[in-house]
Protein backbone atom coordinates (compact mmCIF):
# COMPACT_ATOMS: atom_id res chain seq x y z
CA UNK A 1 0.00 0.00 0.00
CA UNK A 2 1.30 3.47 -0.92
CA UNK A 3 0.82 5.66 2.12
CA UNK A 4 -0.19 9.22 1.13
CA UNK A 5 1.42 12.05 3.03
CA UNK A 6 -0.60 13.83 5.69
CA UNK A 7 -0.56 16.98 3.58
CA UNK A 8 -1.86 15.17 0.49
CA UNK A 9 -4.80 13.66 2.34
CA UNK A 10 -5.64 16.84 4.26
CA UNK A 11 -5.81 18.88 1.04
CA UNK A 12 -8.53 16.69 -0.50
CA UNK A 13 -11.89 17.83 0.78
CA UNK A 14 -15.23 16.50 -0.42
CA UNK A 15 -15.72 19.77 -2.31
CA UNK A 16 -12.39 19.36 -4.09
CA UNK A 17 -13.13 15.72 -4.88
CA UNK A 18 -16.51 16.72 -6.34
CA UNK A 19 -14.78 19.29 -8.54
CA UNK A 20 -12.24 16.71 -9.74
CA UNK A 21 -15.07 14.32 -10.60
CA UNK A 22 -17.12 17.10 -12.23
CA UNK A 23 -20.13 16.40 -9.98
CA UNK A 24 -21.90 18.32 -7.26
CA UNK A 25 -20.83 18.06 -3.63
CA UNK A 26 -24.21 16.45 -2.94
CA UNK A 27 -23.53 13.72 -5.51
CA UNK A 28 -20.05 13.06 -4.11
CA UNK A 29 -21.52 12.78 -0.62
CA UNK A 30 -24.20 10.36 -1.83
CA UNK A 31 -21.52 8.14 -3.38
CA UNK A 32 -19.90 7.62 0.01
CA UNK A 33 -23.14 7.30 1.97
CA UNK A 34 -24.41 4.38 -0.11
CA UNK A 35 -27.35 6.38 -1.47
CA UNK A 36 -29.33 4.76 -4.29
CA UNK A 37 -30.15 8.17 -5.76
CA UNK A 38 -27.07 8.03 -7.98
CA UNK A 39 -26.11 5.42 -10.56
CA UNK A 40 -23.50 2.73 -9.95
CA UNK A 41 -21.50 4.18 -12.86
CA UNK A 42 -21.33 7.60 -11.19
CA UNK A 43 -20.43 6.05 -7.83
CA UNK A 44 -17.63 3.97 -9.37
CA UNK A 45 -16.29 7.00 -11.22
CA UNK A 46 -16.14 9.02 -7.97
CA UNK A 47 -14.50 6.11 -6.16
CA UNK A 48 -11.91 5.75 -8.93
CA UNK A 49 -10.96 9.43 -8.76
CA UNK A 50 -10.83 9.29 -4.97
CA UNK A 51 -8.42 6.35 -5.17
CA UNK A 52 -6.27 8.13 -7.77
CA UNK A 53 -5.90 11.05 -5.33
CA UNK A 54 -5.24 8.86 -2.28
CA UNK A 55 -8.34 9.99 -0.41
CA UNK A 56 -10.68 7.03 -0.85
CA UNK A 57 -9.93 5.65 2.63
CA UNK A 58 -10.58 9.09 4.12
CA UNK A 59 -14.25 8.86 3.10
CA UNK A 60 -14.47 5.05 3.07
CA UNK A 61 -15.74 4.69 6.63
CA UNK A 62 -19.05 6.25 5.66
CA UNK A 63 -19.82 3.63 3.01
CA UNK A 64 -22.80 1.64 4.24
CA UNK A 65 -21.89 2.86 7.75
CA UNK A 66 -19.79 -0.24 8.52
CA UNK A 67 -17.26 -0.65 11.29
CA UNK A 68 -13.79 -0.51 9.75
CA UNK A 69 -10.81 -2.38 11.20
CA UNK A 70 -7.34 -1.64 9.82
CA UNK A 71 -4.69 -4.37 9.77
CA UNK A 72 -1.04 -3.37 9.69
CA UNK A 73 1.31 -6.13 8.58
CA UNK A 74 5.07 -6.22 7.84
CA UNK A 75 4.62 -7.88 4.45
CA UNK A 76 2.20 -9.92 2.35
CA UNK A 77 4.51 -12.34 0.54
CA UNK A 78 4.90 -15.10 3.09
CA UNK A 79 2.17 -17.57 3.96
CA UNK A 80 2.88 -16.85 7.62
CA UNK A 81 1.58 -13.28 7.52
CA UNK A 82 -0.91 -14.12 4.79
CA UNK A 83 -2.47 -16.64 7.16
CA UNK A 84 -2.98 -13.96 9.81
CA UNK A 85 -4.63 -11.62 7.30
CA UNK A 86 -6.94 -14.38 6.02
CA UNK A 87 -7.99 -15.38 9.54
CA UNK A 88 -8.63 -11.79 10.60
CA UNK A 89 -10.51 -10.89 7.41
CA UNK A 90 -12.81 -13.91 7.74
CA UNK A 91 -13.64 -13.20 11.39
CA UNK A 92 -14.07 -9.45 10.83
CA UNK A 93 -16.48 -10.14 7.97
CA UNK A 94 -18.51 -12.49 10.19
CA UNK A 95 -18.99 -9.57 12.58
CA UNK A 96 -20.38 -7.38 9.81
CA UNK A 97 -17.33 -5.15 9.62
CA UNK A 98 -14.83 -4.50 6.85
CA UNK A 99 -11.05 -4.14 6.71
CA UNK A 100 -8.27 -1.98 5.37
CA UNK A 101 -4.82 -3.57 5.08
CA UNK A 102 -1.53 -1.69 5.10
CA UNK A 103 2.00 -3.04 4.62
CA UNK A 104 5.07 -1.61 6.38
CA UNK A 105 7.73 -3.55 4.43
CA UNK A 106 9.48 -3.88 7.82
CA UNK A 107 9.98 -0.10 7.87
CA UNK A 108 9.20 1.52 11.23
CA UNK A 109 8.61 4.90 9.56
CA UNK A 110 5.91 3.37 7.35
CA UNK A 111 4.35 1.81 10.44
CA UNK A 112 4.13 5.23 12.08
CA UNK A 113 2.73 6.80 8.90
CA UNK A 114 0.05 4.12 8.65
CA UNK A 115 -0.94 4.60 12.30
CA UNK A 116 -1.32 8.35 11.79
CA UNK A 117 -3.14 7.90 8.50
CA UNK A 118 -5.64 5.33 9.80
CA UNK A 119 -6.37 7.20 13.03
CA UNK A 120 -6.41 10.78 11.76
CA UNK A 121 -7.63 10.64 8.17
CA UNK A 122 -9.18 7.25 7.34
CA UNK A 123 -10.72 7.39 10.84
CA UNK A 124 -10.99 3.62 11.26
CA UNK A 125 -12.68 2.19 14.34
CA UNK A 126 -9.79 -0.03 15.44
CA UNK A 127 -6.35 -1.25 14.40
CA UNK A 128 -4.66 -4.67 14.65
CA UNK A 129 -0.88 -4.73 14.22
CA UNK A 130 0.22 -8.23 13.31
CA UNK A 131 3.88 -7.76 14.20
CA UNK A 132 4.80 -4.25 15.39
CA UNK A 133 8.25 -2.86 14.70
CA UNK A 134 7.97 -0.36 17.54
CA UNK A 135 8.59 -1.40 21.14
CA UNK A 136 5.97 1.06 22.37
CA UNK A 137 2.89 2.67 20.80
CA UNK A 138 0.68 5.24 22.53
CA UNK A 139 -1.46 8.37 22.26
CA UNK A 140 -3.85 7.21 19.55
CA UNK A 141 -7.58 7.83 19.70
CA UNK A 142 -8.80 4.39 18.55
CA UNK A 143 -8.33 0.93 20.07
CA UNK A 144 -5.09 -0.69 18.90
CA UNK A 145 -4.03 -4.25 19.63
CA UNK A 146 -0.80 -6.04 18.76
CA UNK A 147 -0.29 -9.71 17.98
CA UNK A 148 3.11 -9.44 19.62
CA UNK A 149 4.34 -7.88 22.84
CA UNK A 150 4.26 -4.07 22.61
CA UNK A 151 4.10 -1.47 25.39
CA UNK A 152 1.32 1.12 25.50
CA UNK A 153 -1.35 -0.95 23.73
CA UNK A 154 -3.19 -4.24 24.21
CA UNK A 155 -0.97 -7.19 23.30
CA UNK A 156 -1.48 -10.88 22.65
CA UNK A 157 1.80 -12.73 22.45
CA UNK A 158 3.40 -16.14 22.77
CA UNK A 159 5.85 -17.16 25.46
CA UNK A 160 8.65 -17.82 23.02
CA UNK A 161 11.37 -17.88 25.69
CA UNK A 162 9.87 -21.01 27.26
CA UNK A 163 9.32 -22.47 23.78
CA UNK A 164 12.96 -21.95 22.81
CA UNK A 165 14.11 -23.50 26.09
CA UNK A 166 11.84 -26.50 25.52
CA UNK A 167 13.36 -26.96 22.05
CA UNK A 168 16.95 -26.77 23.25
CA UNK A 169 16.14 -29.07 26.18
CA UNK A 170 14.65 -31.59 23.72
CA UNK A 171 17.83 -31.50 21.62
CA UNK A 172 19.94 -31.84 24.76
CA UNK A 173 17.90 -34.82 25.95
CA UNK A 174 18.45 -36.41 22.53
CA UNK A 175 22.22 -36.13 23.10
CA UNK A 176 23.05 -32.88 21.30
CA UNK A 177 25.54 -30.45 22.79
CA UNK A 178 26.91 -28.72 19.69
CA UNK A 179 23.79 -26.71 18.85
CA UNK A 180 23.60 -23.78 16.43
CA UNK A 181 21.09 -21.00 15.83
CA UNK A 182 20.07 -19.44 12.50
CA UNK A 183 18.08 -16.21 12.46
CA UNK A 184 17.83 -12.88 10.69
CA UNK A 185 18.00 -9.23 11.66
CA UNK A 186 14.45 -9.10 13.08
CA UNK A 187 14.79 -12.16 15.32
CA UNK A 188 17.09 -10.79 18.03
CA UNK A 189 14.71 -11.74 20.84
CA UNK A 190 14.76 -15.39 19.77
CA UNK A 191 18.55 -15.25 19.52
CA UNK A 192 18.68 -13.98 23.11
CA UNK A 193 16.33 -16.76 24.22
CA UNK A 194 18.68 -19.26 22.56
CA UNK A 195 21.66 -17.98 24.57
CA UNK A 196 19.64 -18.08 27.80
CA UNK A 197 18.45 -21.63 27.17
CA UNK A 198 21.98 -22.83 26.42
CA UNK A 199 23.30 -21.17 29.59
CA UNK A 200 20.48 -22.60 31.67
CA UNK A 201 21.40 -26.08 30.50
CA UNK A 202 25.09 -25.32 31.05
CA UNK A 203 25.86 -25.86 27.38
CA UNK A 204 28.72 -23.96 25.78
CA UNK A 205 27.69 -21.60 22.99
CA UNK A 206 30.00 -21.62 19.99
CA UNK A 207 29.37 -18.19 18.43
CA UNK A 208 30.64 -19.53 15.10
CA UNK A 209 27.45 -21.61 15.04
CA UNK A 210 25.17 -18.59 15.49
CA UNK A 211 24.39 -17.01 12.12
CA UNK A 212 22.25 -13.88 11.76
CA UNK A 213 21.49 -13.32 8.09
CA UNK A 214 20.79 -10.04 6.30
CA UNK A 215 18.49 -12.03 4.02
CA UNK A 216 14.94 -13.17 4.75
CA UNK A 217 12.78 -16.27 4.57
CA UNK A 218 14.15 -19.42 2.89
CA UNK A 219 17.21 -17.66 1.49
CA UNK A 220 18.22 -16.57 5.00
CA UNK A 221 18.29 -20.23 6.01
CA UNK A 222 20.02 -21.41 2.86
CA UNK A 223 22.73 -18.72 2.87
CA UNK A 224 23.34 -19.15 6.61
CA UNK A 225 23.76 -22.90 6.25
CA UNK A 226 26.11 -22.39 3.32
CA UNK A 227 28.19 -20.08 5.49
CA UNK A 228 28.48 -22.82 8.13
CA UNK A 229 29.60 -25.29 5.46
CA UNK A 230 32.12 -22.85 3.96
CA UNK A 231 33.56 -22.12 7.40
CA UNK A 232 33.72 -25.86 8.08
CA UNK A 233 31.76 -25.20 11.27
CA UNK A 234 28.90 -27.67 11.58
CA UNK A 235 26.64 -28.24 14.59
CA UNK A 236 24.90 -31.54 15.21
CA UNK A 237 21.59 -29.67 15.59
CA UNK A 238 20.14 -26.30 14.57
CA UNK A 239 17.33 -24.16 15.94
CA UNK A 240 15.90 -21.87 13.24
CA UNK A 241 14.10 -18.62 14.15
CA UNK A 242 11.13 -19.66 12.04
CA UNK A 243 10.08 -22.42 9.69
CA UNK A 244 10.96 -20.63 6.45
CA UNK A 245 14.55 -20.29 7.65
CA UNK A 246 14.54 -23.99 8.59
CA UNK A 247 13.29 -24.92 5.11
CA UNK A 248 16.14 -22.98 3.48
CA UNK A 249 18.68 -24.65 5.77
CA UNK A 250 17.24 -28.07 4.94
CA UNK A 251 17.68 -27.40 1.21
CA UNK A 252 21.33 -26.50 1.77
CA UNK A 253 22.01 -29.58 3.92
CA UNK A 254 20.32 -31.98 1.50
CA UNK A 255 21.94 -30.41 -1.58
CA UNK A 256 25.31 -31.47 -0.14
CA UNK A 257 24.21 -35.09 0.17
CA UNK A 258 23.74 -35.01 3.94
CA UNK A 259 20.69 -36.45 5.64
CA UNK A 260 18.26 -34.89 8.11
CA UNK A 261 18.22 -35.89 10.93
CA UNK A 262 21.00 -38.49 10.60
CA UNK A 263 23.72 -35.90 9.97
CA UNK A 264 22.10 -32.73 11.28
CA UNK A 265 18.88 -32.30 13.29
CA UNK A 266 16.79 -29.18 12.86
CA UNK A 267 13.88 -27.44 14.62
CA UNK A 268 11.82 -24.53 13.29
CA UNK A 269 9.24 -22.18 14.75
CA UNK A 270 5.60 -21.37 13.79
CA UNK A 271 4.40 -24.73 12.39
CA UNK A 272 3.45 -23.34 8.99
CA UNK A 273 1.14 -25.55 6.92
CA UNK A 274 3.87 -27.16 4.81
CA UNK A 275 6.04 -28.06 7.83
CA UNK A 276 4.25 -31.40 8.25
CA UNK A 277 4.79 -32.30 4.57
CA UNK A 278 8.52 -31.66 4.21
CA UNK A 279 11.00 -34.50 3.80
CA UNK A 280 11.49 -35.17 6.62
CA UNK A 281 8.52 -33.53 8.38
CA UNK A 282 9.82 -30.60 10.42
CA UNK A 283 9.89 -30.55 14.21
CA UNK A 284 8.68 -27.07 15.13
CA UNK A 285 7.16 -24.79 17.74
CA UNK A 286 3.44 -24.42 17.04
CA UNK A 287 1.71 -21.10 17.66
CA UNK A 288 -2.08 -21.06 17.51
CA UNK A 289 -2.87 -18.16 15.20
CA UNK A 290 -6.64 -18.68 15.27
CA UNK A 291 -6.70 -18.32 19.07
CA UNK A 292 -4.65 -15.13 18.92
CA UNK A 293 -6.88 -13.61 16.22
CA UNK A 294 -10.09 -14.49 18.07
CA UNK A 295 -8.82 -12.93 21.30
CA UNK A 296 -7.64 -9.80 19.49
CA UNK A 297 -11.01 -9.28 17.82
CA UNK A 298 -12.93 -9.89 21.04
CA UNK A 299 -10.90 -7.17 22.76
CA UNK A 300 -11.03 -4.64 19.94
CA UNK A 301 -14.79 -4.98 19.34
CA UNK A 302 -15.42 -4.71 23.08
CA UNK A 303 -13.47 -1.45 23.13
CA UNK A 304 -15.25 -0.14 20.05
CA UNK A 305 -18.66 -0.78 21.64
CA UNK A 306 -17.53 0.55 25.02
CA UNK A 307 -15.14 3.54 24.59
CA UNK A 308 -14.87 3.88 28.39
CA UNK A 309 -13.14 0.49 28.65
CA UNK A 310 -9.56 1.74 28.73
CA UNK A 311 -7.74 -1.10 30.51
CA UNK A 312 -4.67 -2.30 28.58
CA UNK A 313 -4.27 -6.07 28.53
CA UNK A 314 -1.19 -8.22 28.06
CA UNK A 315 -2.28 -11.78 27.29
CA UNK A 316 0.39 -14.45 27.05
CA UNK A 317 -0.38 -17.64 25.12
CA UNK A 318 1.51 -20.92 25.33
CA UNK A 319 3.02 -22.61 22.29
CA UNK A 320 3.64 -26.33 21.80
CA UNK A 321 6.68 -28.22 20.52
CA UNK A 322 5.49 -30.51 17.71
CA UNK A 323 7.91 -33.43 17.47
CA UNK A 324 8.27 -34.85 13.98
CA UNK A 325 11.10 -36.58 12.11
CA UNK A 326 13.73 -33.84 11.72
CA UNK A 327 15.42 -34.61 15.07
CA UNK A 328 17.31 -37.72 16.15
CA UNK A 329 20.31 -38.58 18.28
CA UNK A 330 23.65 -37.26 16.92
CA UNK A 331 26.09 -39.51 15.12
CA UNK A 332 28.86 -40.93 17.28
Amino acid sequence: MMVPTVKEVANITLTKLAKLANVSVSTASKAFSGSKEISNETREMIFRIAKEHNCFDKFYKNIYNKTVIAIICPEFRSRYYGNYISLLEAEISKRGATILVGCTDFDINKENELLEYYTTYAKVDGIIIVSPLSDSISNYSVPIISLNLCDGIDSIYYNMEDAVYESIKYLYDMGHKKIGFIGETLTHSKENYFYRAMNKLELEVDKNLVIISENRFEYAGYSSMEKLFNNKQLPTAILAAYDYIAIGAMHSIQSRGLKIPDDISIIGMDDIEEAAYLNPPLTTIKTFNQDACDLALNIIFKKISNPYFKTKQKIQLQSTLIKRNSVSTPRE
